[in-house]
């Protein structure tokens, strides 16, 4: 996550990013809990839907929505056009620690935000204006203390005590941020995650424990299913740039862009395993992108049939990639 260090002089100080900013505004919209990828993910492997997106992925593309909100609080607020700038992950503010500046709640040893009464399930938006607003006083309550749950939970040991997230080990960063190849070291632990990661959120003590909550709670239009089955993966799977993103369209899954998208598509199909998922994976090993096909045969590789080693033998006959080339051969000795 090197962009945190560009601009960190505006990071730092939001009158960087607008020079007149007196006051700092930050708004925590609730989303819905993830009682839906809960149960997906305790049925049966031959039941479940393979693609789970974490919970605040599910529903529509929290951008806009957020973005929507801010502004209505700028009209709400008066505030004259160009003495105020909106953020919503996109410009260079620290969302979070302006959170805990502004009371709304603590940093929790999973380094997400712990609103009481909603766990981490907040989307973050922050308004900078010229107005001179009274503060509110800061949070300083300790709301995680002893607890070790999320530090425990995480799959990849990316979250450490006292050192925060180490986000080259986790599967959030790799599969929502990150667009380079997944390491080998995780492929397997990012199981059946297409997008996202909640498993620190849903552990957490203060995370709505009430699956009924869990599944109504928060904004409507930050609610959806949490999880994409079988075929809606071999679907897009076989889509090129411009009809994947009109798939996508008004979800934050299109955010990360197909060669990333595809490229985790095809490490849940492999670890899914199901033996319907051999003929997009063969013509995913047919892919220009090296970084789809380098993981498509990573995939294939796992599914243990004679006709996956009959695509990656052939493809090992033509693939003018190095990287691909490597991958097949590595797959090739587990097919």
């Amino acid at each position: 996550m090197g962009y945190l260090a560009r601009q960190a002089d505006k990071r730092a100080d939001p009158r960087y990013v607008l020079d007149s900013a007196r006051s700092v505004i930050v708004v925590a919209v609730p989303y819905a809990g993830a009682a839906a990828g809960a149960a997906a993910a305790a049925a049966a492997p031959s039941e479940a839907a393979p693609g789970r997106v974490a919970a605040l992925f599910g529903g529509r593309d929290y951008h806009p929505v957020l973005r929507r909100i801010l502004m209505d609080l700028a009209e709400t607020l008066d505030v004259a056009e160009g003495s105020c700038r909106a953020f919503v992950d996109t410009g260079p503010v620290l969302e979070r620690s302006l959170a805990v500046a502004a009371g709304l709640g603590a940093i929790g040893h999973h380094t997400q935000l712990l609103v009481p009464g909603h766990g981490a399930r907040v989307a973050l938006g922050v308004v900078l204006t010229d107005l001179a607003l009274e503060p509110d006083a800061p949070f300083t309550q300790d709301l995680c203390g002893d607890c070790r749950a999320c530090l425990e939970a995480c799959p990849t040991a990316a979250l450490r005590e006292g050192e925060g997230l180490d986000a080259r080990r986790c599967l959030s960063y790799w599969t929502t941020a990150c667009r380079q190849p997944i390491p080998l070291s995780l492929r397997e632990l990012v199981g059946d995650r297409l997008y996202g990661c909640d498993t620190c959120l849903t552990c957490c003590p203060h995370d709505p424990q009430d699956e009924a909550t869990a599944a109504t709670m928060g904004h409507p239009d930050l609610r959806g299913g949490t999880a994409r089955d079988l075929n809606t993966l071999h679907g897009l799977l076989a889509l090129g740039r411009r009809p994947l993103a009109r798939a996508l369209a008004d979800t934050a899954l299109g955010w990360i862009g197909r060669t990333a998208l595809l490229r985790t598509i095809c490490v849940v199909l492999g670890n899914h395993g199901h033996p319907d998922s051999l003929p997009p994976l063969a013509a995913a090993l047919e892919d220009p992108d090296p970084i789809i096909a380098s993981h498509a045969a990573w995939a294939l590789g796992r599914l243990h049939a004679p006709d996956a080693r009959a695509a990656l033998e052939a493809a090992a006959a033509r693939s003018p990639d190095p990287e691909v080339q490597q991958e097949i051969h590595h797959a090739l000795g587990r097919a």
